[in-house]
């Protein structure tokens, strides 16, 4: 399958986003990478995946304030309860925070594989 540039019809090439005889350019991956790393459901509104990027926003940002507060519970700084009147453990609170930012690694790897294959069907960037 050949991809071609909305603008000439010039034939594209895998890897490269900007048309070689145009000069359209495209979203490209690298920023895919940095949307995603930096802020949370970027990867998707970069993409133009508005929905999906507010969905995964709000999970991100669940994720990360749930992962430190229970980071923050296995260090000590913060007291947490199962019941009332029984605290829950270090190990607990540790493992929930790890469980919790492994959740957050893993939508952002999610966030990158998809927004990269929508990329990769050189979308023309604004």
């Amino acid at each position: 399958m050949v991809s071609l540039c909305p603008q000439c019809l010039a034939e594209l090439q895998r890897g490269v986003y900007a048309c070689p005889v145009c000069g359209l350019k495209f979203k490209d991956e690298r920023t895919v990478l940095v949307h995603a790393v930096l802020i949370p459901g970027g990867a998707y509104f970069y993409t133009g995946l508005n929905l999906w990027g507010v969905a995964h926003a709000c999970i991100d940002f669940a994720a990360l304030v749930t992962a430190i507060i229970w980071a923050l519970a296995a260090m000590g700084r913060v007291h947490m309860e199962l019941r009332p009147g029984v605290p829950a453990g270090t190990h607990l609170c540790a493992f929930v925070a790890s469980v919790m930012a492994t959740l957050l690694v893993v939508d952002t790897w999610l966030s990158i594989r998809i927004s990269r294959n929508a990329i990769r069907r050189f979308i023309p960037d604004a």
